[in-house]
């Protein structure tokens, strides 16, 4: 995942010298013996815990983070780890603690359905209409009639779901009858002078696109997936990245979109690969209005079709989380576990 989400909580840094010792630091207890190392250390009282990674490096301050880098992966429940097979010399260790990836999932067995955020609290979601449900790919699906179906909520600034921080991804499962004029399945911003933040939707030939509001959400840059047409009477998995923050993100540069669509017919990626187009006016997500899905924010372009499963994070997902949310998986959040303590050990002398 990179260092995006090592977010300042805290950090566990130990230096190593190899000796036979006992010692504690900053409520990390460590054993020292022969070529092996035992860190030990108090649970992360965070919700939604997963595991604990551990990093290793020669050098301080000189780790590249994320799965697949940790020499180890702790269960949560296991505040213990032992690394063996050290050569003598001087080793740096940080500790981070992964858990469940902050999101908003909107879920649609209910009618109209219900919006579960990231601390698992229950929200009924409005009808605009008289949305239907029917069999989905993840339990029941929303039905929209496409003339005056959608379900909206209003939101507050200080709700979690409601700020993207200029960096988010919306993914959720899509069946649509294209036959019709343009259409939105998601969309964020104003309805009283229509101020657009952000707006997911397909053209009347099938192409995705997205909006992307700017001055405000005065104005509006469009981007479309160009290399496949979304088909009338089929499902597809589709995710949306938007990366505004200055940086590269997950692999997007500043003012690069990821949109990758499963074709479940297929049982493939549409067009065999996700696509990254670029914009360039500065999005202003802002925190007013409120969230429609199956329409626009006045709203209009209503959905024809069903949509399942929506989950809107604050992060820039990767290809590969995107994969991991279409099997219905669970997106990890990386975190620092522990204060920053050095501590230098010599094999004869111990230095504090």
């Amino acid at each position: 995942m990179g260092n995006k989400r090592l977010i300042n909580k805290k950090i566990l840094l130990l230096t190593i010298l190899l000796l036979i010792s006992f010692f504690s630091i900053g409520g990390v207890f460590v054993k020292q013996q022969n070529d092996s190392v035992t860190l030990s250390w108090d649970a992360n009282t965070e919700e939604d815990m997963i595991e604990y990674r551990l990093y290793q490096s020669q050098i301080k301050n000189n780790y590249t983070f994320g799965d697949g880098y940790q020499i180890d992966t702790i269960p949560f429940g296991t505040e213990t780890a032992t690394i063996s097979g050290l050569s003598d010399g001087k080793y740096f260790f940080v500790l981070t603690a992964v858990g469940t990836a902050a999101q908003t999932k909107y879920e649609f067995e209910d009618d109209p359905g219900i919006l579960v955020d990231s601390e698992e609290d229950s929200y009924d979601l409005i009808d605009g209409g008289s949305i239907t449900n029917s069999s989905g790919q993840i339990g029941e699906a929303a039905v929209f009639d496409g003339t005056a179906d959608y379900l909206y909520r209003i939101g507050a600034s200080s709700d979690f779901w409601w700020n993207y921080s200029n960096r988010c991804t919306i993914c959720t499962w899509i069946y649509a009858d294209t036959s019709i004029d343009s259409m939105v399945y998601f969309s964020k911003g104003s309805t009283i002078n229509s101020d657009l933040d952000l707006a997911l939707g397909i053209t009347a030939d099938g192409s995705p696109f997205v909006e992307i509001g700017y001055n405000a959400g005065d104005n509006a840059e469009t981007v479309y997936f160009t290399g496949a047409n979304i088909e009338d009477d089929k499902w597809y998995h589709i995710c949306i990245a938007v990366n505004d923050n200055g940086a590269v993100d997950e692999g997007l540069t500043d003012k690069e979109i990821r949109i990758r669509i499963w074709d479940v017919t297929a049982s493939a990626l549409l067009n065999g690969a996700e696509e990254t187009p670029t914009y360039t006016n500065n999005w202003e997500p802002g925190q007013g209005g409120q969230i429609n899905i199956g329409a626009r924010p006045n709203p209009s372009d209503y959905w024809h079709g069903m949509l399942d499963d929506l989950r809107v994070y604050t992060d820039v997902l990767s290809s590969t989380e995107m994969d991991t949310v279409r099997n219905n998986g669970i997106i990890k959040s990386e975190s620092e576990q522990s204060n920053e303590v050095t501590t230098l050990i010599e094999r004869n002398n111990m230095i504090l």
